[in-house]
This record gives C-alpha cells, sequence and structure tokens, in this order.
C-alpha cells in the first residue's frame, strides 16, 4: 500500500512548508503599515507647515485628542502667566503665517488666522501616549482655535524656524482674535473672542 509512514511523512513535510509560506507572507504585509512608528508622511499632513498658508483649513482642525483618561497637565503653571509686562506686537493679518521664538529658544509658536500652535522641545512633563486616530507625532506642541487647546498631532515642528522673531520675555503679539504672551513662565496664547487658550512652559501646560 502507498499509505505507509513515508508517504504520510512526505504529506506532513509538504502541508508545514505551505504554512510557513502563508506565515511569512502574513508578516511582510503588516510591516509596511504607515503610521505604526508615528512617522509623518510628510509636510502636508495634520500639524504640516504646508497647511499653514492663508486660505487653509488650518493645521490642527483634526488633531486627536488624547485617550480617555489621560491627563492634559503635569504640576501646574506658575500662577500669573499671561499678563504682559512689556510691549505688544500688532502683527497685519497678510503677513500671515508669524512665527515667533521665546527667548530660550524652547519653545517656538505659529499664528494663523485660525489657530495658533505651539511647540516645545524640551519638558518635563510627560508626552501622551499617541491615541490610534493620529498616525504622526502626538504632543509635543499644544494648538487653540476656537475651541478647547489641545495636543498636536503633527508631521513636522515649528521650532528653529528661519523666519522666527524672538518675542522677548514680558511682551505679547496679537493677531486679530489672538494674542500670546511671552514670560520666563512659560507662554501663555488665547483666542480673546472665545476665551480659550492654554499656558505652555518646561515644567506644565494647562488649557484654559
Amino acid at each position: 500500500m502507498g499509505g505507509g509512514p513515508g508517504a504520510r511523512g512526505g504529506v506532513l513535510a509538504v502541508a508545514s512548508a505551505a504554512l510557513l509560506v502563508l506565515l511569512v507572507g502574513g508578516c511582510g504585509a503588516g510591516s509596511g503599515g504607515s503610521g505604526a512608528s508615528g512617522t509623518a508622511p510628510g509636510p502636508g499632513g495634520v500639524g504640516g507647515l504646508a497647511s499653514l498658508l492663508p486660505g487653509s483649513s488650518g493645521y490642527a482642525s483634526t488633531a486627536a485628542s488624547p485617550p480617555d483618561g489621560a491627563s492634559r497637565t503635569s504640576g501646574t503653571p506658575t500662577s500669573g502667566a499671561g499678563s504682559p509686562t512689556g510691549a505688544t506686537r500688532t502683527v497685519d493679518p497678510a503677513a500671515l503665517p508669524y512665527y515667533f521664538d521665546t527667548p530660550s529658544r524652547n519653545i517656538a509658536c505659529a499664528i494663523v488666522e485660525s489657530q495658533v500652535r505651539c511647540d516645545i522641545e524640551k519638558h518635563d512633563w510627560p508626552t501622551p501616549a499617541r491615541p490610534a486616530s493620529c498616525e504622526q507625532d502626538f504632543g509635543n506642541g499644544i494648538f487653540v482655535g476656537t475651541g478647547r487647546a489641545d495636543y498636536t498631532c503633527a508631521g513636522d515642528t515649528i521650532l528653529r524656524q528661519p523666519t522666527a522673531e524672538v518675542l522677548e520675555y514680558g511682551q505679547s503679539v496679537k493677531v486679530q482674535d489672538f494674542t500670546c504672551v511671552s514670560q520666563t513662565a512659560g507662554v501663555t496664547c488665547r483666542n480673546t473672542a472665545t476665551g480659550h487658550g492654554f499656558t505652555l512652559a518646561k515644567q506644565a501646560w494647562a488649557p484654559f
């Protein structure tokens, strides 16, 4: 008969080889998924500088919220932050986007017609976990538009922009409904029409 131990062994070997091919093929397909490492596809993504141009819908209009239960703050920003003590710059909307750095260069901000975004290079508060809805870098910046301030999901950074001006401590900048104040305690930006904004510092950040 042809059904002896040798024949059965050959059938098992063929089946094992087929299963191995299927497993290897499945692993290869899964490794090509986008967003697994948080790497952005380019500057045109959510938070991308390309969408900072006038007439765009805004660079963080679809920014993802942190997972349920995730903390937005770590510690409390220094009280009294957000009150300018020096000169206020008024920027013509035709000159947007407007970039500025703090004197320490640790915080950089960009103002467009519809939103303000600030990125921070070094901070003591923990970076939040990236939610599934964000396929780019998450939690390295804060933005405010018409709603409550939130983390930015972005594939770029506004740190070290070549056209950025230094906003000295105590000075503020105003662009239509948005104002930002630079202080040693951090940067406070707000939408004066809605009252929403945030204070961003190395020690903590907080929305209001």
